[in-house]
């Protein structure tokens, strides 16, 4: 469904539980990746965001794709 969607690709974010900041997920299937495991672009944008609601400076997400990835 997320391929039909009139976008390039989706983004999903939540809050994360303990020790995470947040958790993410992401999709680009129009572009070949049904699902990026761990995506570095994705949280040039997510971090900027998390940073904001959470008023932090540093934070530690988690990518929730089934390989799954931390990032710092």
């Amino acid at each position: 469904l997320i391929e039909q969607l009139d976008c390039r690709s989706v983004i999903v974010t939540a809050p994360g539980e303990a020790p995470y900041d947040f958790v993410s997920r992401y999709f680009a299937p129009k572009v070949g990746i049904p699902e990026d495991p761990v995506c570095g672009s994705a949280h040039c944008r997510l971090v900027p965001l998390w940073a904001d609601i959470l008023k932090k400076d540093n934070l530690y997400a988690y990518q929730a794709s089934p390989r799954g990835g931390v990032l710092k």
